[in-house]
């Protein structure tokens, strides 16, 4: 068995990491029955010796490393192709692509939203996020790291909107999932990238510190019992 190695942002309110990709790659893994060590960074100094570009997760797979969640899983189909999260069928692993992108690129940033940007929430999200961080420094972090997460967000476009703008546009995509989300999983009768991806987000979303989201995800009953069972296939 090759040693595999997950460097991420560390875990919060109980869940494997703070970072839906750091948490969809978990599952991934888990999935596909591959042991691995998880390295929990914080400071951007520690996460820049690891990427350059500053992001995480990073897998090092025998001395590899190899950053971003669509990058690694790609990379550990190709050598440890089953339990496919690829589908066979041209279709649907289309289908199974595209929902992974969407997940990564657009209902990520929903997540973002509700952890840096409403006032309360951000407050209990950062005294987790920053628990091993001396308190001395933890003012200044928070100022700086929630000043870059507005300006992504404004980059990205949905930290323009109000609270109540974002939030109609959270629960129209938690009704689109609700519709496609039947008795299987999203993209065929196997559970695929598409699954892990989306629910990856869906986990944050359901984070007890946050006042909204957790029960617009629980009351769209065919959405939270696909979540139910991909969880349970990843566990």
């Amino acid at each position: 068995m090759s040693d595999l190695k997950v460097y991420q942002f560390g875990p919060v309110s109980g869940r494997e990491s703070a970072s839906p990709p750091c948490v969809k790659v978990h599952y991934a893994l888990r999935y596909k029955h591959l042991p691995f060590e998880v390295v929990n960074l914080g400071a951007p100094p520690q996460v820049k010796k690891v990427n350059a570009r500053g992001k995480l997760p990073v897998l090092e797979y025998d001395g590899k490393r190899i950053a971003d969640s669509s990058d690694i899983i790609r990379f550990v189909e190709e050598r440890h192709p089953e339990p496919r999260l690829y589908p066979q069928d041209e279709r649907e692993r289309a289908r199974a692509l595209m929902l992974e992108d969407w997940a990564d690129e657009s209902l990520y940033w929903h997540v973002v939203y509700e952890n840096w940007l409403v006032d309360g929430q951000f407050d209990k999200f950062a005294a987790e996020i920053l628990a091993s961080i001396p308190a001395l420094l933890q003012p200044m972090i928070k100022i700086v790291a929630r000043r870059k997460s507005r300006a992504q967000l404004n980059g990205q476009g949905l930290g323009r909107l109000t609270l109540e703008e974002h939030r109609a546009r959270l629960c129209e995509s938690l009704e689109w999932l609700n519709t496609i989300a039947g008795d299987s999983y999203l993209s065929g009768n196997n559970l695929s990238v598409a699954d892990i991806s989306v629910a990856a987000v869906v986990t944050c979303l359901l984070a007890p510190f946050l006042t909204f989201s957790p029960a617009e995800v629980r009351k769209r009953r065919a959405l939270f019992g696909w979540y139910e069972r991909t969880i349970a296939a990843t566990a």
